[in-house]
Order: structure tokens, then sequence, then C-alpha cells
């Protein structure tokens, strides 16, 4: 991504989540209407002028993933803060509207958003210009994750490195190289305490992958690409398993396709689905 240009596709996942709650059927698997608050960038206005095509399957298909890991990651949080979580760190947070749905049973917890400065600059000016008040609980931390880490972008935001911690990364490490990737997970097992924890989505490499799921893979890194924001890193999940205990992590979850349709697609009676070249995962650091 560009130094300077915000995260178009930041506010493609936003879109997506709105058009959820205006086109696809009840039961709603994630509910964001405060994504409302980025569609009047231009190219908001772009992709809203397109939403009669929002019912082609292979872009059900993507929406689905855009709503299916941010549900995915706020039930772990939620999880994670029954048993003495207290931080909430949203890496690459996008439009991400946590801070402002908050529900009363996790308003203890500090939320701290980390992002490309252009990105954040653009989130929090539109924020601003709306008249949207921020949380006190709530802080935006401008980060480049190629050239700082995570340590160094929360040095003097109020942020406690003693204290259990949730993260989210959700939609970033595509973009990624695997060297960075590696270097950030291996930080966060590093200067985080025993017992927080990291869920993230991740692509699968292409030959584990049957037909359609090539198909769909090739239509979003296309996608991406045009705008600006090229996939770098796929994965082999028992790999990366694997290299998540190497890099400090004790018992990752891995939660597959299969598993996402299980928990929230069941009882669709429309043509919403997942994509089938992704997977989530979730890690907890370890003893040190």
């Amino acid at each position: 991504m560009e130094d300077q240009k915000y995260s178009i596709t930041s506010i493609a996942t936003a879109t997506a989540r709105l058009v959820h709650l205006l086109l696809d059927e009840d039961p709603k698997i994630f509910r964001d209407m405060e994504a409302t608050y980025f569609m009047d960038s231009e190219g908001a206005k772009r992709r809203r002028s397109t939403w009669e095509l929002q019912n082609k399957p292979i872009l059900m298909h993507l929406r689905a993933l855009f709503l299916v890991r941010h549900r995915f990651a706020e039930d772990e949080l939620a999880r994670f803060a029954a048993s003495g979580t207290e931080q909430f760190l949203l890496l690459g947070a996008g439009m991400d509207t946590f801070f402002l749905r908050c529900p009363d049973s996790l308003r203890h917890l500090k939320i701290f958003e980390l992002d490309h400065p252009a990105t954040q600059n653009w989130k929090q000016n539109r924020l601003a210009e709306l008249g949207v008040k921020i949380p006190d609980n709530t802080t935006f931390v401008p980060v480049n994750f190629e050239r700082q880490t995570i340590r160094e972008a929360l040095a003097d935001t109020g942020f406690n490195f003693e204290k259990k911690t949730f993260i989210s990364w959700l939609g970033v490490i595509y973009y990624l190289t695997e060297e960075t990737i590696q270097n950030t997970l291996s930080e966060i097992s590093r200067i985080f305490p025993e017992g927080s924890a990291i869920s993230f989505d991740f692509c699968l490499k292409e030959d584990l992958l049957n037909e359609q799921g090539k198909a769909e893979l090739q239509f979003t890194k296309k996608f991406a690409a045009e705008w600006g924001e090229p996939f770098l890193s796929l994965f082999n999940p028992e790999e990366l398993v694997e290299k998540l205990k190497g890099w400090g992590f004790s018992q990752p979850e891995l939660v597959d396709g299969e598993e996402l349709r299980s928990r929230y697609f069941a009882g669709r009676t429309d043509d919403l689905d997942l994509m089938d070249y992704c997977a989530l995962m979730t890690a907890r650091v370890g003893p040190k």
C-alpha cells in the first residue's frame, strides 16, 4: 500500500458489512450499521453504484468471508475476556467499528487500533466530520508493519504489556511478506504475557484448493491488486500450526471452512456461503 494512500480494501469490507444488512436474509451473521460512517468517500460511492451486482455468487462468497472473520474474532474476544483479558488490540484495524458497538459486558476493555498512518488519518478525520465521539477507552495508533515493531508503535500510548491482551489481525497478512508475518507473530509471543491470544485469517495455497477455490482466489487477488494491495503470502494450514508453535504460541486452533460453515451458516435459506480458500486461526501465547 502506498505511504500516503488509505486502504481501499478496508472501505470495501465496510461496504460489504452494510450490504449484508440490506440484502442478505436473516439470520444476520454480523451486524455493523456503523459501517455507514465510511460510505461517503468517492471509492465507496463507486462501490455503492454496483450493489445490484452483489448477489453474484463470487461476490456473496467474498462478502461472507468479510462477515465471518469479524464475527469469529469478536466471538473469540468475548471468550478470552471472560477469562481475564483486559485489552483488545486490533492490528490493521481498517474501518473496524467495534469501539462504537462494544457491548456493555466488554466496556472494561482498553481498545487499541493499530493501522497504516494514512488509513488511520482518513478514518479519524471522517469520524470527526460526522461528529462521532471516540470513547475514552479507545486509542488510535499509526504504524507501518514493514518498518516498525508493535512495541515501538505502542510506546507512550498507555498500553500495558503486563496485562493479558486479545489481538485480532483481520484481512492483513495476505498483503505482507512471510518474513514480516513471522517477525510480527514472533514479537507478539515475546512481548505479551502468557494467556494472551491472537486470531487472524489467512488464505490457503493454491495447490490445496479445488477448481472453484482456485477461481475464487484468483478473483480476489485480482480485485486486491487492482486497488494497489496485492497478495503476498499464502499458507498450508498444517504447516502454519507448526510454525506458530515454533514462534512461541501454544494451542494453535485452526478453524477451517467446514467448521466456519457449521458455526455461522447452518440453516440459511439464501445462497450466502464462504470462500473455499480461507481459514481462521487462534493461538495463545505460551509459557515464557
